[in-house]
């Protein structure tokens, strides 16, 4: 017997007998007549909060996907798969995309951590580069390599050390 693991099994009877069976089809409670109500609010209570806990996951699974940048001329969705550079320029950290340049007034640190590590490397102070967009690599000086990216005329820098940590992943 198939049952959908979204479902919440409460079986409400007066024979004990059959208990041993209801657990063996996934039931949530078995609630034995005469029952309690603070024990049917007990039961409901933790099935909210299941259920809270699953949709917070969900709520916070979207938030990862979208990075919110707030300037002073209003504020920006960007999907972060878009995003192939951020850097610092003067006081301002600046988001690059395909498309279009957003300002923000976000560290390097907080965008570094809104981001995430998976696809994203903080290759220097003052950038952060989408690792799916670099094309080339190029040496520039003895500790520095230049990153340039599909799509877009920016470049970055990388330092040595973290070249060598890039090269590893890869």
């Amino acid at each position: 017997m198939k049952i959908n693991s979204d479902c919440f099994i409460i079986f409400s009877t007066a024979h004990e007998e059959y208990m041993k069976d209801a657990f063996e089809l996934y039931a949530f409670d078995y609630m034995l007549k005469p029952y309690k109500i603070e024990r049917v609010k007990s039961t409901l209570k933790r099935i909210k909060g299941l259920l809270d806990s699953e949709f917070e996951e969900e709520e916070e699974h979207i938030k990862l996907d979208k990075l919110l940048v707030k300037s002073k001329e209003g504020s920006s969705l960007i999907n972060k798969d878009d995003i192939v550079l951020v850097q610092k320029e003067g006081s301002k950290t600046i988001i690059i995309t395909n498309k279009s340049r957003y300002s923000t007034n976000l560290t390097m640190n907080e965008v570094e951590v809104k981001l995430g590590k998976q696809q994203f490397m903080r290759t220097h102070k003052s950038y952060i580069v989408n690792m799916n967009f670099i094309n080339r690599i190029t040496p520039y000086g003895r500790w520095t390599h230049v990153i340039e990216f599909t799509n877009i005329k920016e470049d970055a820098l990388i330092t040595h050390a973290k070249y060598l940590d890039l090269e590893e992943m890869m």
